[in-house]
């Protein structure tokens, strides 16, 4: 069976169970869905309709993409020097390293989803469960020959680091390797493939207070409850090539957002039509879980003959795993905007926009340390970043049965 249909399933189930529940003072078994719709309700100021009500959306949203960040230590450069053969001085084809990759082509790209709500108001009080989930975001992208800077900390007692190696030899064909003859060797992969993916849900539950309807028309709902956010997103690079060939690591930042939400909503009806927007305010904790793992130069094994010429001297392959958990403030800003149209008694249709801006989100790419530190630990996750913003955005359209 396909993801979607599974996830469409608790939507019909939803909507079958709406249409069973008996409501007091009412009996459901003289529903018409398709009867036609009864337009005096909209004379005279009288209320919007009550009972038991179930919302279908499809949706068609964006997610705003991480910031663009280099493959690399931002704004780090290395002097460098480049295989010479022979010779007994050193050689002096030095060049300065930079970062020529980044997340610069990821984008917001648009992704469809679903969101369902159920609910019931009496009066001028009532209930709201919502829920919306949004197929998986995914990109990438690869580029060639691509440079990249890592920290390279100094572990010896003469200066000695990782990325250092022979370069030139004695005249006699024998590899200089005192450490006052290493030099620093370029990182440069053959190619490089880069992938971003995005899951996001949320769910919701409220109290919702009805107001009279205005004296100039409309009504207005205040609503009071619980909201829980997932947005996680897998960050990958894999490289091939060059003196760390073949390299890859894998980062994730897992967001777990949870608190209390206030929201309102303003409804004016006219005729069939009716105009809704409405606002909420989610003041959510983030419980941040990031972890990241990976292996480092799979191809340079520790049995292989050394020194070799361009290589680095002290370093072989190596995996690394780390983790963080944080806790940060996330506010949640979110507005909708729809317009309604009844076309029979109890079904309307609906079409509409929502924006949602969370702050306080960890983006997975940025929050990698591209360091050899002098303890041997290779990579790693650094916490300055994990106070992003992200927007979402898009349309919706849907249809709204009301009992």
């Amino acid at each position: 069976m396909s993801r979607d249909c599974i996830k469409s399933g608790p939507a019909v189930l939803l909507l079958v169970l709406l249409l069973g529940l008996p409501a007091s003072a009412q009996d459901m078994r003289d529903i018409q869905l398709f009867g036609p719709s009864d337009l005096s309700t909209y004379v005279g100021g009288s209320g919007p309709n009550e009972g038991y009500f179930f919302k279908y959306d499809g949706l068609y949203w964006s997610i705003s993409a991480p910031r663009a960040e280099p493959i690399g230590k931002p704004g780090k450069t290395r002097n460098v020097y480049y295989n010479v053969t022979g010779g007994a001085s050193p050689p002096d084809q030095m060049a300065v390293q930079r970062d020529s990759f980044s997340t610069a082509p990821f984008t917001a790209k648009f992704v469809t989803g679903q969101r369902v709500e159920l609910g019931r108001v009496e009066g001028h009080h009532g209930f709201l469960v919502s829920g919306y989930w949004l197929n998986k975001q995914g990109q990438s992208c690869n580029a060639q020959d691509v440079s990249v800077v890592f920290e390279d900390l100094a572990f010896g007692p003469d200066g000695e680091s990782w990325l250092q190696g022979p370069v030139w030899g004695d005249g006699d064909g024998k590899l200089r390797t005192e450490p006052e003859c290493l030099r620093n060797l370029p990182v440069t992969f053959d190619e490089m493939t880069i992938s971003n993916r995005v899951n996001h849900w949320s769910i919701e539950w409220m109290y919702l207070h009805r107001f009279r309807p205005m004296s100039l028309g409309g009504f207005f709902e205040f609503f009071a409850g619980v909201r829980y956010l997932e947005f996680d997103e897998r960050f990958k690079v894999d490289a091939t090539g060059g003196i760390l060939a073949d390299s890859n690591w894998n980062t994730s930042a897992d967001n777990h957002v949870v608190g209390p939400q206030l929201g309102a909503r303003w409804a004016n009806q006219r005729g069939r039509w009716t105009l809704n927007t409405e606002g909420r305010f989610f003041a959510g904790v983030n419980y941040q879980n990031i972890r990241q793992t990976g292996l480092i130069a799979s191809e340079w094994l520790p049995n292989q003959p050394a020194p070799t010429q361009g290589m680095p001297l002290y370093l072989y392959h190596t995996g690394f795993s780390h983790w963080r958990h944080n806790a940060e403030w996330a506010p949640t800003i979110e507005l909708r905007v729809e317009a309604k149209w009844q076309w029979t008694k109890l079904v309307t249709f609906k079409a509409g926009w929502t924006g949602l801006y969370m702050d306080g989100i960890a983006r997975a790419s940025e929050m990698i340390l591209y360091e050899f530190d002098a303890n041997g630990q290779v990579m790693g996750i650094t916490d300055d970043n994990n106070r992003r913003g992200v927007f979402i955005n898009g349309l919706t359209l849907g249809v709204e049965v009301n009992r």
